[in-house]
């Protein structure tokens, strides 16, 4: 996949601090694909911009599901994500 396919392209990464999430934050950000790290504190989401997330969620903070669609359609401009990946997958 070719980074100018990815333009404009935006991935909902859950778990992000955990080490699979870290790996897809740096591969979306080689790819050319926005990320949206989601975590529990506020030092697992810094460390998340650190390594490239372009936006972050505390989901200890925004617990409601209307509340936390509010904040991906503002992170968004209203367009969504085209991508949600969940590495825990239980």
């Amino acid at each position: 996949m070719e980074v100018q396919e990815n333009q404009g392209k935006t991935a909902l990464i859950y778990a992000a601090a955990s080490g699979v999430g870290t790996s897809l934050i740096q591969l979306c950000k080689f790819m050319g694909i926005k990320s949206i790290a989601v975590a529990s504190s506020k030092d697992k989401l810094d460390m998340c911009k650190w390594l490239g997330a372009d936006e972050v969620i505390n989901y200890k903070e925004i617990n409601t599901a209307e509340l936390f669609t509010q904040e991906i359609m503002k992170m968004t401009g209203d367009k969504g994500v085209d991508y949600i990946i969940d590495p825990i997958c239980a």
